[in-house]
């Protein structure tokens, strides 16, 4: 199979069971946010696939949490510049998580490599598109 029918397959994975989020972190000091991409799965073997084409990292469900009938779900994730490079090669040919996959792109490219203080408005910037993906997430 090519890398394009790769990309292709893990797209269209991607768009019906993954999941595209900026998270917050820090507290009164430093506030930062970051890009993280994922699939929950009960499956291991596609998100093995996707490891294996884009990186990142998968992890088992804790067992305790498995409850009655339930079977254990593993979650591949992958963050930062990492994403945003999986999320390009995907894009074109996404359906669903395209507008998503475009604003996560654009939050991206706010994120600079120094570890300069950034200013306030670049702080709004970065909470507008989060605030944007979830409530594009949220009709989804």
């Amino acid at each position: 199979m090519s890398r394009t029918h790769e990309i292709s397959w893990a797209a269209g994975f991607f768009d019906g069971e993954g999941y595209i989020v900026i998270q917050k972190r820090g507290g009164k000091k430093y506030l930062g946010y970051y890009l993280r991409i994922g699939i929950n799965h009960v499956a291991v073997e596609p998100l093995l696939e996707m490891q294996r084409l884009f990186g990142g990292s998968i992890e088992a469900q804790n067992p305790d949490k498995v409850t009655g009938n339930r079977k254990q779900r593993h979650r591949w994730n992958t963050s930062t510049s990492n994403a945003a490079e999986t999320l390009k090669q995907m894009l074109p040919y996404m359906k669903n998580k395209n507008k998503v996959s475009a604003l996560a792109l654009d939050f991206q490219q706010t994120i600079q490599s120094n570890k300069l203080a950034l200013s306030e408005e670049v702080q709004k910037q970065r909470e507008l598109y989060r605030s944007e993906i979830m409530r594009l997430n949220s009709l989804d």
